[in-house]
């Protein structure tokens, strides 16, 4: 691989070397990154952006660091973490950096009355990674993508471009964006979310209960929030003899005109993974899709019951649980 030596010289100076990437990330796991940039400065991302295209130098964009497991011997080559968190409301949108927190701009929409955002209380990332993920609440059928009108992107050849919803072709915890191979791959510079009138006691009302339902239903401690998708079909006849057995109206949600989802932690939890141990890694006793970092677990611990609890998924309903989670440096 080539190195960024090469790169302008005042930009380089702000390039910094074998940083740990564990702090960045939600589970504190990761080895370090070779090279770390962070900017708000859109000129030089397309610089350095060009620059590994035209190297061959890998890069990853980092966002609010959840959903993410990062390799016990870290990234072999540079991690940008986009700074920019300015945002700007007008009328019922809002416009903000890629780099702007979830939770900041729940709160600064609800002082204007604006509702949308509120459904995704709790979520630790950024603007840029919840549109990159399509991150949302399955339990109140709200993603981000529903709220984006348009987003300004930079592409690897220094080429920004404004996209409207369409283009990202949202879907669950999915968007165009994962379709790319990773040194093709475009950034969110910026977005605008488009949202509705509302008042400040209603949305702080959702917030509340929101806050509550988290409280009760998702484990505390170092993770990266859930890690598999949940199984979504069109036809419960499709799935196993000996899983539709199991199933009730309870563990279903979704209906026979939008389909249906079946719970990924529900799943692990029927193969009796609640509380297996690899390391000091653990699956959830409270909720079997999030593994725990019970204390400085290594990202090698996390991987293998990753790879377990698929297995033995796959192996007792013949279902291949799909990642949530960003593998990086694997």
């Amino acid at each position: 691989m080539d190195t960024l030596e090469d790169l302008d010289i005042n930009l380089y100076k702000k390039v910094r070397k074998n940083v740990p990437l564990a702090p960045y990330t939600t589970f504190k796991i990761g080895g370090p990154a070779r090279y770390f940039f962070g900017t708000d400065n859109e000129k030089e991302l397309v610089v350095i952006l060009k620059f590994c295209k035209i190297k061959n130098i890998p890069y990853f964009v980092l966002g609010g660091g959840s959903n993410i497991l990062v390799s016990d011997k870290g990234f072999e080559g540079l991690v940008i973490k986009i700074l920019d968190t300015r945002y700007k409301i007008q009328d019922t949108n809002i416009e903000a950096g890629a780099g702007a927190l979830i939770s900041k701009l729940i709160l600064e929409t609800k002082k204007q009355d604006l509702s949308g955002l509120e459904y995704l209380t709790g979520l630790p990332g950024t603007l840029g990674g919840a549109i990159f993920g399509n991150a949302g609440s399955t339990r109140f059928g709200r993603e981000i993508g529903d709220l984006v009108k348009k987003a300004k992107l930079l592409f690897p050849d220094g080429k920004i471009k404004e996209v409207s919803n369409n283009w990202f072709e949202f879907s669950y915890r999915h968007s165009h964006l994962k379709d790319f191979k990773d040194n093709e791959r475009p950034i969110v510079l910026s977005a605008i979310l488009k949202l509705k009138r509302g008042t400040k006691k209603n949305i702080e009302k959702r917030m509340n209960e929101i806050n509550t339902i988290r409280t009760k239903n998702l484990p505390k401690g170092f993770c990266a929030g859930c890690v598999f998708k949940n199984i979504e079909i069109a036809n419960l006849h499709e799935l196993p003899a000996n899983l539709r057995k199991l199933l009730s109206k309870d563990i279903i949600k979704g209906n026979k005109n939008k389909g249906f989802k079946i719970p990924a932690g529900w799943l692990i939890e029927q193969c009796g993974l609640k509380g297996k141990k690899i390391g000091n890694a653990v699956i959830s006793e409270q909720h079997a899709n999030f593994i725990i970092n019970e204390n400085r677990a290594r990202a090698r611990d996390i991987k293998k019951l990753i790879d377990l609890a698929r297995k033995k998924v796959f192996k007792k309903f013949n279902i291949h649980l799909e990642d949530e989670n960003i593998l990086v440096g694997f």
